[in-house]
């Protein structure tokens, strides 16, 4: 370890079983800093950093060390051997120091105060990324201004240090970082610079403890690097615990600022599931993680972290087409996490696990525990680290060539939706990620004393977020029904959220443990539409999202009303490029109803 003489300003190398009592200065670079060099060639008196050096030295043999170590000038930079040994031992030199110096240039007390103002808070010197390090690691640190003139020390202004820097007042009085989450460390980097990208990681590797070559020139890419390193190192979870600030967001955080609202983010267990290893492997990260179908294409995966304030559970969204058995972390709704109250994740899993697995008829004998085991989404995960250009899916439907009569239902009049989500520019209804059930209802009007039967659908998923249709129809009333001209199928069209929610109910949609698992046993009910007192008949579809072939429970009356029912998943221009299930309802054309 290189020092200088506080007394003679020369420098000196000690080894490491004979380095001296020193101090050592924390400040900002500025114009014309000392460097290694100018020492060397004697240079160094006639730069302006020069007085920066004097003053140090000045201050640490008022505070009995004869040395002192000033990063300017006792690192040889023309040396990258030395200079990342110098960048992996800085927290210990910080640590194992007897006193450090914060010189603030840009803090100044006014004459006659003995109190700093508010340009303490705003000083440069807590925007830097080195002096992260430099506030933490020191036994004692001493703040000095604009003139040297001292301003009080980490204790005394713990309160201001703290709600400037966001850093918990524990970490800076008993100086263990380690007893805080990787989240709450990264935290307080996130919203710190430098001038080199790369000291953006090489800054943290005292706070983590950990050690890795330095490779200037690689850019952002050594904070991927730290963050694997971490992970070789600690089983804390609450490094995935980021939110996103790109649309396409990857495994591990970009930078710190990623971490900026993980104050609070900490280690926890959640109820019935016991932390496993986990690793980087060439391929992603392979981790045992619970996790749940969320919406189409997506998995919400529950990290052993939560806000401490809140107690919810941090989630993070996977896409599940990043390739053979892979995910990949996506947005969804332009957030990459959810928090989520452990008890509803588990409820939901459960829920999941039951039907999966069992049906509707889930045995009483089966407890939590083996419901959960069980669980097809309690196994091993292949998340990669670089996702692909994800655009989202409609979780919902896009109506395509939906039509009984060509003729008659060319008015857009002939057709009504009804749904929360939906947008008749688009002809798409969605439903809120995260839920299964009805998405929309369509209800067909139809001229009078038409032949034509009456129709009305009600599309939706099941839990596995597959496609489901209820179909109900009629055939031409009886001569003694009034051929009054129908406004609408719809007895009373919804007036209120209330009714809507009536209307949209969900309840065909759920497990009845039969051949196909995912249809309600309350496919009978469809609230809120009637067909001029006729009684209709009606069809209960559904649709395999494995091998996209059409499914029906009972086939006889759906073949005599001439309808055929089409799902696709597809792109949807409409939507920029974005996958989602399009629905068609076709009439042939030479079809004539039967009479009753």
């Amino acid at each position: 370890m290189r020092l200088i003489d506080a007394l003679t300003r020369q420098l000196k190398w000690f080894d490491d079983d004979k380095i001296p009592k020193y101090a050592i200065l924390s400040h900002r670079w500025e114009d014309e800093e000392v460097l290694y060099e100018d020492m060397r060639s004697g240079n160094a008196p006639r730069m302006k950093g020069y007085a920066k050096l004097q003053n140090a030295c000045e201050q640490a043999r008022r505070d009995d060390c004869q040395y002192i170590w000033i990063d300017t000038c006792c690192i040889n930079k023309d040396s990258s051997s030395e200079l990342s040994e110098a960048i992996n031992s800085m927290y210990a030199w910080y640590q194992n120091s007897e006193r450090c110096y914060a010189f603030l240039s840009d803090v100044q007390l006014r004459s006659g105060e003995s109190v700093v103002g508010d340009d303490f808070e705003r000083s440069v010197w807590w925007e830097r990324a080195w002096t992260l390090q430099e506030l933490i690691a020191p036994g004692q640190i001493d703040f000095f201004e604009h003139s040297w003139r001292h301003i009080g020390t980490r204790s005394t202004l713990l309160d201001r240090i703290s709600k400037t820097t966001g850093i918990h007042k524990n970490a800076l009085l008993e100086r263990r970082p380690h007893d805080f989450s990787i989240a709450q460390r990264m935290s307080w980097a996130s919203r710190r610079k430098s001038t080199r990208r790369e000291d953006v990681a090489y800054s943290l590797l005292g706070i983590f403890d950990v050690n890795m070559p330095m490779l200037y020139g690689e850019g952002m890419k050594a904070f991927v690097r730290l963050q694997e390193e971490i992970i070789k190192r600690s089983d804390d979870q609450s490094i995935f615990a980021w939110e996103a600030s790109t649309e396409q967001p990857q495994l591990l955080a970009e930078s710190p600022w990623a971490f900026r609202n993980c104050r609070d983010i900490v280690p926890c267990p959640i109820p019935h599931h016991r932390p496993s290893p986990y690793s980087l492997t060439n391929m992603g990260l392979e981790i045992q993680i619970p996790h749940i179908l969320w919406s189409l294409n997506t998995y919400l995966a529950l990290l052993l972290c939560h806000d401490q304030t809140t107690k919810h559970h941090v989630g993070i969204f996977l896409g599940v087409n990043a390739g053979p058995g892979q995910h990949a972390r996506i947005f969804l709704d332009k957030a990459s996490i959810q928090y989520i109250r452990p008890e509803r994740f588990i409820e939901l899993e459960l829920r999941q696990s039951a039907q999966l697995t069992y049906g509707t008829n889930v045995p009483t004998h089966v407890q939590q525990e083996e419901l959960l085991r069980a669980s097809p989404h309690s196994g091993k995960l292949l998340i990669r680290q670089i996702g692909w250009h994800w655009t989202g899916s409609l979780y919902g439907f896009r109506l395509g060539a939906c039509y009984a009569w060509p003729r008659e239902l060319e008015g857009s009049e002939q057709l009504t939706v009804y749904a929360r989500r939906w947008d008749p520019r688009t002809m798409t209804m969605e439903l809120p990620d995260g839920s299964y059930g009805t998405a929309g209802v369509v209800v067909f009007r139809h001229p009078a004393r038409s032949r034509n039967p009456c129709v009305a659908i009600k599309l939706g998923f099941d839990v596995e977020f597959r496609p489901v249709c209820l179909i109900w129809y009629h055939f031409p009333p009886p001569k003694t029904v009034d051929y009054r001209p129908l406004e609408t199928l719809v007895a009373e069209e919804p007036q209120s959220p209330q009714e809507l929610d009536r209307f949209l109910d969900s309840r065909w949609v759920g497990g009845d443990g039969q051949e196909y698992g995912s249809l309600g046993v309350s496919a009978t009910e469809f609230p809120g539409v009637t067909f001029d007192g006729m009684k209709p008949e009606s069809e209960m579809c559904y649709f395999t999202g494995t091998d996209r072939r059409l499914l029906k429970q009972r086939n006889s009356l759906l073949e005599r009303t001439g309808l055929s029912v089409q799902f696709s998943y597809e792109m949807i221009p409409a939507l920029r490029g974005r996958h989602g299930w399009v629905f068609k309802l076709l009439f042939e054309k030479d079809f004539h109803p039967i009479r009753n």
